[in-house]
């Protein structure tokens, strides 16, 4: 089990990598792109991968520790007002602190970098719903201040890749030939 402030660290940092093609991180945004992180992780693992302790909030997951890890480290917060009056506060990072502190193990590095892939370029709106309606310890929640369950969370599909020697596959192939030439004038 890792560290929730390095797990919020690596976070912020893989999206400050991504960020010329991303809107600038807020303080939602990092915090729910890190409920997803550790979903992914459940869902594939089935542990948990840090010590965030999860409830459901006025706004879907949330953890009463998260400003707390926000004051404790280099992390700058600007605050803005968006187009509907909505104030919103913007995340920077130390960036040498940032890299000091980062996650060491190249999996969840991985994890980390795929759901800033897959999740931040969408808008706030929408990685709430997703969230919200897609999420089984959302779905599943009885009521506000309740503690999320990630038991509840459907294991990952797995794909099973067949090992296949030479002459196998030689023997598939010739056999379906035909087929395959036909494809191919498609």
């Amino acid at each position: 089990m890792i560290d929730q402030k390095a797990l919020f660290i690596q976070t912020t940092l893989e999206y400050l990598n991504v960020q010329e093609c991303l809107p600038p991180l807020t303080k939602t945004k990092l915090l729910k792109l890190v409920y997803l992180i550790e979903y992914k992780y459940f869902k594939r693992y089935r542990t948990r991968l840090s010590n965030i302790n999860w409830v459901y909030y006025l706004y879907g997951p949330y953890s009463f520790d998260y400003d707390n890890v926000i004051k404790k480290f280099p992390f700058e917060i600007e605050k803005n007002e968006g187009s509907e009056g909505f104030e919103f506060e913007i995340i920077k990072l130390d960036e040498d602190f940032a890299l000091s502190n980062k996650i060491d193990e190249f999996d969840i590095r991985l994890l980390v970098k795929n759901v800033v892939n897959e999740f931040g370029s969408e808008n706030i709106s929408d990685l709430l719903d997703f969230i919200y309606f897609e999420t089984e310890p959302m779905q599943f929640v009885a009521k506000r201040h309740d503690p999320l369950d990630f038991e509840t969370i459907q294991e990952e599909e797995k794909v099973i890749k067949q090992n296949l020697d030479l002459l196998k596959i030689k023997e598939i192939l010739i056999k379906h030939k035909g087929a395959l030439a036909s494809a191919r004038r498609l």
